[in-house]
């Protein structure tokens, strides 16, 4: 079972440019990494007037594509909670999973700040810091936050 984190922040905080900074820093400390991006609108994930769309159209309550090196798995339902718990067993063979977007979550956090105000955070905070700017790139993650988070993981992996 993976360990969940949480990243959060205002809008345009960085958010995902320290998931994009953690990714590649965990699975250097040997961990298979998952995500979870939480979207707050209907999401169009597929492309009209391709076969999956149309098997969606068709009825379909789950549509997967596999191709050589990939695969894509699509779920319909107005249950989020339910389609939350899928994700979850989806993911399971992970060490962890990052999830962004999840402004209610329990789970450990990781607060990346910005200049608006965040509100309540609900789980444990395992780090609060502002991003480095970079003129013309995405903002960087200092080493220690990245340090921070694999102590973290280390001392709680299940």
């Amino acid at each position: 079972m993976p360990l969940w984190i949480t990243v959060t922040g205002p809008k345009k905080a960085g958010k995902t440019s320290t998931i994009e900074a953690l990714i590649p820093y965990l699975k250097d400390c040997g961990w298979r990494v998952a995500t979870v991006k939480r979207a707050w609108r209907p999401h169009g994930f597929d492309t009209p007037g391709k076969d999956t769309w149309r098997h969606r159209q068709a009825g379909a309550a789950r549509v997967a594509m596999i191709g050589p090196g990939t695969g894509a798995f699509f779920a319909y339902d107005a249950d989020e909670a339910r389609l939350e718990g899928q994700a979850r067993e989806f993911l399971g063979d992970c060490d962890v999973v990052l999830e962004e977007g999840f402004r209610d979550s329990r789970f450990p956090t990781i607060i990346v700040e910005g200049d608006e105000p965040l509100g309540d955070c609900h789980g444990p905070v395992i780090v609060s810091f502002r991003p480095l700017a970079r003129p013309g790139r995405n903002s960087a993650v200092p080493r220690e936050v990245l340090e921070k988070v694999q102590r973290f993981i280390q001392d709680h992996q299940p």
